[in-house]
């Protein structure tokens, strides 16, 4: 392999990378017509509605929601006021790239359109960092850009899991299961229907999902449950019983306890030190 073909094989374009905020009312048309590149889009404030593909359903975006469409998909968003303070806000990164290697990269998983991911500093810098690139004009910065483009999206590997162990086949089931999961994840499915979703009983997936990914579906469900709270605590203005409420939990006492438990200390204590 020659060192052309080797840099080519490599090559990650970044077209745009930018932080958008709404704060008025916008629809956009994106549904009508296909994404020609790829386009990831992570939310971090506020929250907004998307219509994605072919399905007529709305749903609701809060920070921490992830997509990650491939040329070829399509997406609608709606910035509308929220219910309770009649008012538009809505703030996502986006990025817009091509390139071989966004190639290979999407090919050597299964990519969810839409995931739950906690939102962390170190990938928030990095989108931060890339977006910054974009408006340089230094020596090589299409270079960085890519380079950035790359650790980010490896970043966010690690952050949505990829299954590891078992067959192809096996796998496949594992990694249906957890998409499946952090889509349902607030509505708290049942061992039972994340089985039926894959075809296995409730043993045998269970069995696979643990194997896969080091932890039960119940204590993953529970994970992406109160990492959705943890965004919404850190970038809403929500009560803390309204973030239970959004985050899938039906009694605060609940909550409290098991939030305590993940991250060391009390919804409000975190609220505090995030201010």
């Amino acid at each position: 392999m020659d060192g052309q073909t080797k840099q080519s094989e490599m090559a990650a374009e970044v077209l745009h990378a930018m932080y958008s905020r709404h704060e008025k009312s916008y629809h956009t048309n994106t549904n009508r017509r296909t994404f020609l590149n790829y386009y990831i889009r992570l939310q971090v404030e506020g929250q907004c509605e998307a219509r994605i593909g072919d399905n007529e359903t709305w749903e609701m975006i809060y920070p921490g929601d992830l997509f990650l469409f491939r040329p070829g998909d399509r997406c609608q968003l709606s910035f509308t006021p929220n219910k309770k303070t009649n008012q538009v806000l809505s703030g996502n990164y986006y990025i817009v790239c091509r390139g071989a290697w966004l190639d290979h990269w999407w090919d050597a998983a299964e990519r969810p359109l839409k995931a739950k991911i906690a939102l962390n500093g170190r990938l928030l810098d990095l989108c931060k960092e890339l977006e910054l690139e974009m408006t340089r004009t230094k020596k090589n910065w299409a270079e960085a850009a890519g380079y950035l483009l790359r650790m980010l999206l490896i970043g966010l590997d690690r952050e949505i899991g990829v299954a590891t162990g078992g067959t192809n086949r096996e796998l496949a089931a594992a990694q249906r299961m957890k998409l499946y999961i952090e889509d349902r994840a607030l509505s708290r499915p049942a061992v039972g229907e994340v089985a039926a979703h894959v075809g296995l009983s409730k043993s045998r997936a269970s069995h696979l999902f643990t194997s896969a990914f080091g932890q039960s579906i119940v204590q993953y469900a529970l994970d992406v449950r109160l990492n959705h709270a943890c965004s919404l605590i850190h970038y809403s203005h929500y009560s803390l019983q309204e973030v239970a409420d959004l985050s899938g939990f039906q009694q605060y006492s609940f909550f409290n306890r098991a939030f305590r438990k993940k991250y060391g200390v009390s919804p409000k204590q975190f609220r505090m030190q995030a201010l």
